[in-house]
């Protein structure tokens, strides 16, 4: 009589097909499973060079379906996290709210809800992965070709909210007050000014809440994360990217926070 074979009893001792199903598993799980497939390459040589093909890596990446491949770049497991990161947060875009009687350049206001807490797991996530760049993308409705602050000077809206992104992810006393210290230094930044013209490309619904807002694409070794839509393509030429700074003359008081 035929004696059954021993399951494996180790994860070395699985083939490399089982190894990958683990990984695939835990990617699925949009929680935390990006570490704990790190967790498994760095158990030994073995498992880190079958989880470490580039093949495989791509494969875990489809989980998250907000990447299209392959992407120009090879992937690695770094960048596992920053998927898992956005994918898990539902969106990469940051909305506003109603600006107010009081126009505060730099400080405009999010909309109450998710957008706050979602810009600052950016944060975490940029500080967790410090290769990461981030290109901030801001959009207004056409309706808002005509804004003006205070004063009745006329401004630029999309700019505006995306220097107020790029101000909050540097501010450590905004994400301090929420618990944590990181912060993104202005160099790993890029913001662009699209006013209205993505806005009208993508039919995102010029003069509603819908189109008042940024989007966040993340880079790291070469990919950016998410995939653009195709709307982006459409604007020709697009607006050139500026890094970022804040006159002396604007800098908020510390007490001042959106």
């Amino acid at each position: 009589m035929a004696i059954a074979a021993e399951p494996p009893l180790l994860l070395d001792d699985l083939s490399d097909d089982h190894i990958e199903l683990i990984c695939l598993a835990a990617a699925n799980d949009f929680c935390g499973g990006a570490t704990v497939i790190a967790q498994l390459a760095a158990c030994s040589r073995r498992l880190c060079s079958v989880i470490s093909d580039p093949a495989r890596i791509a494969r875990f990446a489809a989980v998250y379906e907000i990447l299209s491949l392959p992407t120009q770049a090879p992937l690695r497991l770094e960048h596992l996290g920053v998927l898992e990161t956005v994918a898990g947060l539902g969106t990469n875009r940051i909305y506003f709210g109603q600006r107010g009687r009081l126009y505060q350049k730099y400080r405009l206001p999010l909309r109450p809800g998710s957008s706050e807490p979602r810009l600052r797991e950016f944060v975490k996530m940029m500080e967790a992965h410090p290769r990461t760049t981030v290109y901030i993308e801001g959009h207004a409705s056409s309706q808002e070709r005509d804004v003006r602050d205070s004063n009745g000077r006329p401004v630029n809206i999309s700019q505006d909210r995306a220097d107020t992104v790029c101000c909050l992810m540097a501010d450590e006393q905004w994400t301090r007050e929420h618990g944590s210290t990181c912060r993104i230094p202005f160099s790993r930044m890029r913001r662009r000014d699209w006013t209205d013209r993505v806005v009208v490309a993508a039919g995102w619904g010029s003069g509603t809440l819908g189109s008042h807002l940024v989007e966040l694409y993340f880079t790291l070794d070469g990919v950016e994360i998410p995939t653009r839509s195709e709307h982006y393509e459409r604007i020709d030429p697009a607006p050139p990217a500026h890094s970022f700074h804040i006159p002396p003359s604007h800098r908020p008081p510390p007490s001042a926070r959106v």
